[in-house]
């Protein structure tokens, strides 16, 4: 199972663009390269209310053509509410077990099959020496093979998916120059259809 949620370091220093497909809206984030790190160049929202997906596909266009955005790594975003998150503790520390567990256990925590999810997690830490807690994520394959079809056909190759809040506490311990390891912070992402911490 190789992780799809991590921002790899291989990343820095080039142009990246993410794009949240939820709600009725899309979302861009375009990072640019600058000393050897990413910075955020640009955000940009466009309404989607009701349009049929080549509708959708022009409008992604025209953003990106609207943004100058350079030919770089595009990544898709799944926001928390898109997801269905479970906190476990695997009875072992071997991260070879630990995927053979999870990849058995998962659909004992989604009402969907096991062919119709894709599953990935985050370590959080070793727990009673031989336990390992997790963040257990589980996404419907079929919204993630929608949004690649919608980005493909807008001409994206793509690279990879991030779990959203992932993503913000990477982006906050980066901007606050902290290890939030050793130095817990909180945060508290409201939009403008959910609330998030």
């Amino acid at each position: 199972m190789k992780s799809i949620w991590r921002f790899p370091n291989s990343l820095k220093g080039r142009y990246i663009v993410g794009i949240d497909l939820s709600n009725n809206n899309i979302r861009f984030v375009f990072l640019r390269p600058s000393q050897g790190k990413n910075e955020v160049a640009q955000l940009l929202v466009r309404n989607l209310g009701n349009v049929s997906i080549e509708e959708a596909v022009t409008l992604i266009k025209s953003s990106l053509s609207e943004s100058g955005f350079r030919q770089g790594e595009v990544f898709c975003i799944l926001p928390a509410q898109q997801v269905i998150t479970k906190n476990i503790e695997i009875p072992s520390i071997n991260p070879k077990e630990i995927q053979e567990i999870i990849s058995l256990q998962a659909g004992r925590h989604t009402p969907y099959s096991r062919e119709e999810i894709i599953v990935d997690y985050i370590d959080i830490g070793r727990y009673r020496h031989s336990y390992t807690k997790v963040l257990l994520i589980i996404v419907s394959r079929q919204l993630v093979k929608r949004q690649w079809q919608v980005l493909e056909k807008a001409g994206l190759r793509l690279k990879g998916v991030f779990f959203a809040p992932e993503g913000i506490a990477w982006s906050v311990s980066h901007l606050l120059g902290q290890d939030t390891q050793t130095h817990p912070v909180a945060v508290l992402h409201i939009d403008e259809v959910m609330t998030d911490f």
